[in-house]
């Protein structure tokens, strides 16, 4: 028979994962995953319990959905090899949106494996600790929404008055301590007009770029460069392209509004030195590109509410996610919410289309024979109207 001890170091080690996550990336050296990981890893040690070797962060994804990498990861590691718990710092890393929060918690559940909160180690699988945890899910969904909806407004209060609300600061300003306009910075102002000058006299960007760095002149410092770097004449073309210099702002990806701050740089002597480079063009406009990464854009509908689901990407390293959400507001509704990966639908779109189209699907021909794409989220279903002759009319599949 063992004594105490020998049974103890018989007895298989308690095994658990961290997740973290964090809404907005950082790139400080100590970010909030860390700090989370941190909390965890020292609850863990008091409790005996093994950590895994592996990270599982979401550095800059929402926590609306599950559409997460590092999530999914955690996933397929609980469904290959046994683990007694999952670790998070709070209930709203885990999830911000209730019904992916049960989806989660009946996974672990079926996987027999314990959520432990750091913040609240109380609660448990009991069914009073489950009704609480749901408590917690709602809160964090209704915090969730609350933020947008405050961010919301503050954006169209700032949109009516012709302010600044977001984005970096421009080479050639500087952004008010107090009130986060753009104000003329006067060393950088005055590199940015003699670029314009340069350009408007029929050099390229490349050699302005190289003239620049003869003369000393570098681009912004940063955390990477702290005097600054050479130019190059990307991004020469970068700032003879920027609106901000004439006194307008960007406001989404290709349309631009009025600002209120200074412009540095003539409008004439702008939109001159942008036909020039037009001229120069020896490739298609860059929204050719744009439209042939979304063959769905404005041909796919949300099976809810019947509102557009519009593209959104995001990059990580050197690979891109893409993604058709649900965030539209017309009609005053708040928007689903839900999202549904580009390359999942866009395949099964394919797959109902004639081998022809199906061939042409990363083309804009794609759109001559989609007429219509419904994806209902809540059952992965899919409604494809097709313009091809021989395509059927209506049919459903199931997305994968």
């Amino acid at each position: 028979m063992l004594r105490a001890s020998e049974e103890a170091s018989h007895r298989r080690p308690v095994r658990c994962a961290i997740y973290t996550r964090q809404s907005v990336s950082s790139s400080d050296n100590l970010s909030s995953c860390e700090v989370q990981y941190e909390a965890c890893a020292r609850y863990a040690e008091s409790q005996g319990w093994a950590v895994v070797t592996d990270r599982f962060d979401d550095d800059g994804y929402s926590g609306a959905s599950l559409d997460r990498p590092a999530l999914q990861r955690l996933l397929d590691l609980l469904r290959k090899f046994p683990l007694q718990h999952v670790l998070v710092h709070r209930l709203d890393r885990l999830s911000r949106s209730v019904r992916d929060c049960v989806t989660l918690l009946d996974e672990f559940r079926r996987l027999n494996v314990n959520l432990v909160i750091v913040t609240a180690p109380e609660l448990g699988p009991t069914a009073q600790d489950q009704f609480i945890l749901n408590i917690l899910a709602s809160f964090a969904e209704f915090e969730r929404e609350m933020i947008s909806a405050r961010i919301a407004e503050s954006r169209a209060r700032l949109k009516a008055r012709q302010l600044r609300f977001a984005g970096g600061v421009p080479f050639g300003y500087d952004s008010d301590p107090r009130t986060k306009q753009l104000v003329p910075n006067a060393v950088e102002s005055d590199i940015v007009r003699w670029m314009f000058a340069e350009a408007g006299a029929g050099r390229r960007p490349s050699e302005i770029a190289e003239e620049a760095n003869f003369r000393g002149y570098r681009t912004r410092a940063s955390a990477r460069s702290k005097s600054g770097g050479l130019w190059t004449a990307r991004q020469v073309l970068a700032t003879l392209r920027n609106p901000t210099h004439i006194g307008l702002l960007k406001d989404g990806s290709r349309s631009v509004r009025q600002g209120t701050h200074p412009p540095i740089v003539d409008v004439d002597l702008f939109h001159t030195v942008a036909g020039m480079l037009d001229a120069r063009r020896t490739r298609r406009p860059k929204v050719s590109h744009y439209g042939a990464m979304w063959p769905l854009k404005g041909r796919i509908l949300c099976g809810i509410c019947g509102r557009p689901l519009t593209p959104h990407s995001t990059r990580r390293g050197n690979k891109v996610y893409r993604y058709y959400r649900c965030r539209a507001t017309a009609g005053g509704r708040d928007p689903c919410g839900y999202q549904v990966s580009a390359g999942i639908i866009e395949g099964v779109v394919a797959y109902q289309l004639p081998k022809r189209s199906r061939d042409e699907l990363d083309s804009h021909r794609i759109r001559d024979y989609v007429e219509l794409v419904i994806f209902e989220p809540e059952s992965g279903t899919v409604h494809i109207r097709c313009s091809a002759p021989k395509a059927p009319r209506d049919s459903s599949v199931n997305a994968p």
